[in-house]
């Protein structure tokens, strides 16, 4: 579900569940500019979390089967617990995690992301950050953005 545009329609302002969340697919925020808020008291599970420009509190743990996408400067992540995934990608994005992260963990501001990133996810051979939606597309293709970890560092053109 895209927990942005599925309700925002509505007088809601925030989805707050007071114990574990846990989503069969993704969940989504696909607008990068605001989004409900999302406060979770407990652990969230799902495939992949890809937040946009909403505040997304997590009290527990996060664990995501595929990627977490923190796409652009109006989102924030606050994570109480361990972040388990396939990788955190944090594209300009203020992201806490008060445990431990297991996966990758790629940041725009301070990674080349080329490195680790498949070439189809950016818009063209100059251009160092990632597009979000070639990022979802992919998913939702269930087509591959990370590199294989025997291709992580190997010169791009």
């Amino acid at each position: 579900c895209d927990w942005s545009s599925d309700v925002c329609s509505s007088d809601l302002h925030a989805i707050v569940a007071c114990a574990d969340l846990t989503i069969s697919g993704d969940l989504r925020n696909a607008n990068r500019d605001h989004g409900l808020l999302l406060v979770v008291g407990g652990r969230l599970t799902a495939r992949h979390v890809l937040k946009g420009g909403a505040y997304a509190v997590i009290l527990g743990g996060l664990r995501a089967s595929g990627i977490v996408l923190c796409d652009y400067n109006h989102g924030v992540l606050r994570v109480g617990g361990d972040l388990e995934c396939e990788a955190l990608i944090r594209l300009d994005q203020d992201c806490l995690v008060a445990g431990e992260t297991r996966g990758r963990d790629l940041d725009w501001d301070s990674d080349d992301l080329r490195e680790s990133l498949v070439a189809e996810v950016f818009p063209d051979e100059d251009t160092t950050l990632p597009e979000a939606d070639l990022i979802h597309g992919r998913l939702a293709a269930n087509l591959p953005v990370l590199k294989p970890a025997n291709e992580i560092g190997r010169a791009h053109v």
